[in-house]
């Protein structure tokens, strides 16, 4: 099985259940990148900002 993040829009959600959402951010993935085979931990570049 290959693993992946895939590019594209996300929303990120906490809350108690899927009913009792209490806050969410958008953000959004740029490229692909997949899981290497031994294991699931992986560093990329990351950028962080208020597009607001």
């Amino acid at each position: 099985m290959d693993l992946a993040v895939e590019g594209g829009p996300y929303e990120f959600r906490v809350g108690h259940s899927a009913a009792d959402i209490v806050d969410a951010a958008a953000f959004e993935v740029t490229g692909t990148k997949g899981v290497p085979e031994n294991g699931r931990t992986y560093f990329t570049e990351t950028r962080v900002g208020d597009d607001s």
